[in-house]
């Protein structure tokens, strides 16, 4: 009982895990040649990269080849995956063309960058690979089926007067506008980093600060904003008209005659000296 429980983890971890597939490798550090199953010799190698690099400075389009001992996957699937891993043709012009060839299943296959469909249609790229990838692959024929091939794709692409922006994959796949960029920037920066440091530098003295006082507010006469003052007893308001005459005794007879006196009406004629009866 015990063995039959194993058996089936055992079936069931076998059957729950993944086919392996083939690992992507790095890419050669002479980008258009990847010879993974050792089947090119140096001489077609060699002519490979001297026609690509050509292509590339005059036009910006290049093939990249590629072989494999055994792809454990679709081969369609595993060089579209290579194609954009490897950044294949610069991301703006998709400038490149990949050729994959499969030594352990007896396949091959290739893809077209975007940028170069303009002048190498389908009609054309299946023309190139039955007359001459065919011939020579049936044949086991790997460096003739690579070499002609890829002579074949180039011829289409400069008869085609294809350019790119930057016709020139540079160093390492980078541009040589890029390249020129770079390098016009770094020495603007090293040149304003010298001119900082050969420049004199100003001593500058700290003046004193003088500060002025203010002239004091002129004085206030009056209360503008306050409350009147209130009057003396037994003087006149300030700021009232001024009485003629004396004032009028308490408990007397109005004086008569002289200027002080008053005009009454409804009363008797007034008499020079007299008073009010």
């Amino acid at each position: 009982m015990i063995k039959k429980i194993w058996l089936s983890l055992i079936v069931l971890f076998v059957c729950l895990t993944p086919i392996s597939a083939t690992r992507i490798p790095t890419q050669d550090t002479s980008i258009y040649v990847n010879d993974y199953a050792d089947v090119l010799n140096e001489s077609t190698k060699s002519s490979l990269i001297s026609m690509n690099k050509d292509s590339d400075y005059k036009t910006g389009g290049y093939v990249v080849v590629a072989t494999f001992d055994f792809v454990d996957e679709d081969l369609y699937d595993f060089s579209y995956k290579l194609f954009n891993q490897w950044g294949i043709g610069d991301k703006q012009n998709n400038n490149g063309l990949l050729l994959v060839l499969d030594i352990g299943n007896d396949n091959y296959c290739y893809i077209i960058g975007t940028g170069l469909e303009k002048v190498l249609s389908d009609s054309k790229a299946n023309s190139i690979i039955n007359n001459y990838m065919e011939v020579y692959f049936a044949k086991k024929d790997y460096n003739n089926a690579v070499k002609k091939t890829t002579e074949q794709f180039l011829k289409i692409i400069e008869s085609g007067n294809y350019t790119v922006d930057d016709n020139s994959s540079g160093f390492l796949g980078v541009g040589i506008m890029e390249i020129i960029k770079v390098g016009l920037v770094v020495l603007i920066i090293v040149i304003a980093i010298f001119a900082a440091l050969l420049t004199p530098r100003r001593r500058y003295r700290s003046r004193p600060r003088r500060y002025h006082r203010p002239p004091p507010p002129p004085p206030h006469y009056g209360h503008p904003h306050g409350p009147r003052p209130r009057p003396m007893s037994g003087g006149p308001r300030p700021g009232g008209p001024v009485r003629r005459g004396a004032s009028r005794p308490s408990g007397g007879s109005r004086p008569s005659g002289g200027f002080g006196g008053t005009h009454h009406s409804g009363g008797s004629s007034r008499g020079a000296g007299g008073t009010r009866r």
